[in-house]
């Protein structure tokens, strides 16, 4: 029964509704006009849509302003180096010059006393050479704009007069930092201002080894010709014997004058050694300012060569200069040789300054060339050292029995120097070091003139 009731009140309400419905009159909204391209083209007016609602989701883009061109830096104009110098002028180069005063900061300007034998020439393949009074030297330099640096190399060791300024010279040059020219003269400024040499182009006929009129007195034209010995007229072909040879001037001594010397692969040589013929080394004397030196001796000497030059007979006993201290009767291996400018006589000897009877041994024994130029003005004396198996080194290696034969009295001495020198005489020129062919062909190539 329930059932039934609660079916009736919700048909009732059903139909209570509808009737509501039905009574309202709303007016319908017309229906919206498409247009006649949307229905023509409804794909495209769909994709219009979805672009337009898609652009108004993004953000609309700012226009960029556009950029003002930057404007570039003009350039600035480069400054041109300026090439550093390292090389002297012509001005400079392979000329000499002579040492004329040095300036001290303390003590001012002070003259230097014979400028002529102090000289300095620097050449232009970065080398230089030095005139050092009684000596020689040579070295290097480098050039940066006005900076110059002197690197010596070798210097020869001779005696020089003790009021030689040759030391002061070599320590200023060492410590060399600038260099100019004024007026025609060089000057070098020594390190942190402490001095100044000034120097002055050496005269043509004024040039290193010429620091004495005793080398050379004549003029050019008195002798027909150009004769005078410079560093440079010197030329030879020293066969191997040597690499390089040095020029110096050796000063007066008692009894020796003035003159040339020539030595090799810079050894040192002093008045001691060459007297003593210890080293190879050439002299070159001037004949006439010899015998003034060493008056009726020198002369006699000179002349017992000019004999043999002219071809008369060979005695004791043989010539050589410097005088020997001894009596030069122990000689071999005689012959005449020539060279350019004139003529001598070579042979082979002991030591120059034995004093009594002994054995022949190589220690001491050397090739002499005794020499005269044509006109009589230079005598030339080349010494060089040579050995062979021929002969004892030392006394030490001297037989007991060849020691006695030497020494026991003046007969048998006799003797045994003409067994020995005979001997000897027979010998190949290769049976002796150096070669006497080699030393010969040095010899024959001696050219002292220009």
């Amino acid at each position: 029964m329930k059932k039934l009731i609660v079916y009736i009140v919700s048909l009732f309400i059903l139909l209570t509704g509808l009737i509501a419905c039905a009574e309202a009159d709303p007016t319908p909204f017309p229906p919206t006009a498409v247009p006649e391209e949307a229905a023509v083209m409804p794909e495209l007016a769909q994709e219009a849509t979805e672009e337009a609602a898609q652009a108004a989701q993004e953000p609309t883009a700012v226009p960029t302003p556009a950029e003002e061109p930057t404007a570039e830096p003009t350039a600035e104009p480069i400054a041109e180096e300026t090439a550093v110098v390292t090389t002297l002028s012509a001005d400079i180069t392979d000329q000499s010059w002579q040492w004329i005063s040095f300036t001290d900061p303390v003590s001012g300007t002070q003259s230097i006393p014979e400028p002529g034998k102090y000289q300095l020439t620097l050449n232009e393949d970065g080398t230089f050479d030095m005139q050092l009074d009684c000596n020689t030297g040579s070295g290097a330099y480098t050039v940066e704009d006005s900076n110059i640096v002197l690197i010596i190399d070798a210097v020869t060791d001779a005696d020089c007069p003790s009021d030689s300024v040759t030391d002061t010279l070599l320590e200023n040059l060492e410590t060399t930092a600038l260099y100019f020219m004024q007026d025609g003269d060089l000057f070098l400024e020594l390190l942190y201002d402490s001095g100044m040499m000034q120097f002055t182009a050496v005269a043509d006929d004024d040039t290193p080894g010429d620091n004495t009129e005793n080398i050379s007195t004549e003029s050019e034209e008195e002798n027909g010709g150009n004769n005078e010995i410079t560093p440079q007229s010197i030329r030879m072909d020293t066969q191997g014997l040597a690499d390089s040879w040095a020029w110096q001037v050796m000063s007066n001594r008692p009894g020796v004058s003035s003159y040339i010397l020539l030595t090799f692969d810079d050894r040192e040589a002093d008045s001691d050694t060459v007297l003593a013929n210890a080293i190879p080394h050439i002299a070159i004397f001037p004949t006439e300012s010899y015998i003034a030196a060493g008056g009726k001796n020198i002369e006699a000497e000179i002349a017992r060569l000019q004999a043999l030059i002219d071809g008369e007979n060979v005695a004791d006993p043989m010539p050589l200069l410097p005088l020997a201290d001894s009596f030069m009767g122990q000689w071999t291996q005689y012959a005449p040789l020539n060279f350019s400018e004139g003529g001598g006589v070579r042979y082979i000897s002991e030591r120059t300054d034995r004093q009594e009877n002994g054995a022949w041994v190589n220690e001491g024994t050397a090739y002499y060339y005794e020499g005269l130029t044509k006109d009589g003005r230079f005598y030339i004396s080349l010494v060089w050292p040579v050995r062979t198996d021929s002969l004892p080194d030392t006394a030490d290696d001297v037989s007991e029995e060849i020691q006695n034969a030497a020494v026991e009295s003046d007969d048998t001495y006799e003797a045994y120097l003409i067994e020995t020198q005979n001997r000897l005489n027979i010998l190949l020129s290769s049976a002796w070091e150096p070669n006497l062919d080699d030393l010969d062909a040095l010899v024959n190539s001696l050219t002292l003139y220009e």
